[in-house]
């Protein structure tokens, strides 16, 4: 099992409520927006909607461990509203808001479908499992998927649709209180999803490149390079904005944690043995 250290959370980001200029290179500027556009032909599982047996669409709540209510009180995953996001990344991050909790502790567990299983076969075939510890105040984690340890091979493998699921433990005795929430994803090609793709984030800034992702619906690298950008550029107004931008595109519709703050966490140290 794999033990995720939760380094002290970053500084809160500064919102920003309009456009801007921005710096794209050297010393040119250009006003800049991003939305996010799913692309055709690609939708979860038949008859699977992305959560836990028992488990609503903000996860499930269990035990003592949220004292708040409302929206900011639920275990939000950051992912479309159809619940899949794509990614040409070998191995990308998942983002996941965890509100005010009093627990401790978090797992994070990737798994694939079982194809043509048998009756009394398990459905699904765990891929990856680690925990992690919890942030202290609620905000945005950032979960990395690892390298496999044998040839550095990506997480996922391209064109096959894997399940997340990230659980919080209200109480360690008594597993069934967990908090649960579960989406898809799914590795592509550039070429999936538009032939002059490559070429155009090959030749893009890191800014460029997020709009890029946003329009060829992308989800998880243009979460990530706008997350990296955050993180690296501290209190723009501008990325702000556009990380609500992002965040409120119609066919996302997470309004409800874009003040939440991008918090330092979580980075796995180590892979788990059980992966394919």
């Amino acid at each position: 099992m794999t033990k995720i250290k939760s380094p002290p959370p970053l500084i809160s980001l500064l919102l920003g409520a309009s456009l801007a200029l921005i710096p794209l290179s050297g010393n040119s500027q250009s006003v800049v927006s991003v939305s996010f556009n799913p692309p055709p032909g690609f939708s979860p599982p038949p008859g699977n909607d992305g959560e836990p047996p028992n488990t609503g669409a903000g996860g499930r709540r269990g035990g003592q461990c949220f004292s708040e209510a409302g929206p900011e009180s639920k275990l939000t995953p950051l992912t479309p509203a159809n619940q899949l996001g794509l990614t040409l990344d070998k191995n990308p991050s998942i983002f996941v808001f965890v509100p005010k909790t009093t627990a401790i502790q978090g797992e994070f567990l990737l798994r694939v479908p079982t194809e043509n299983p048998e009756p009394g076969q398990p459905k699904f075939r765990e891929v990856y499992y680690t925990t992690f510890d919890l942030p202290s105040r609620p905000g945005i984690v950032r979960i990395q998927l690892p390298t496999k340890a044998i040839a550095k091979q990506s997480m996922l493998d391209l064109d096959k649709m894997y399940q997340w699921e990230v659980s919080l433990v209200c109480d360690p005795r008594n597993r069934e209180l967990d908090w649960r929430t579960s989406r898809w994803i799914q590795r592509v090609e550039p070429s999936d999803i538009n032939t002059s793709l490559d070429e155009e984030l090959q030749t893009a800034t890191p800014l460029e490149q997020v709009v890029l992702y946003g329009k060829a619906g992308i989800w998880h690298d243009a979460l990530m390079a706008l997350a990296d950008l955050r993180q690296t550029q501290g209190d723009s107004t501008v990325l702000v904005s556009l990380w609500d931008d992002l965040l409120n595109s119609e066919a996302v519709q997470l309004g409800r944690v874009t003040q939440a703050p991008l918090l330092d966490c979580c980075q796995a140290i180590q892979e788990d043995g059980n992966q394919n």
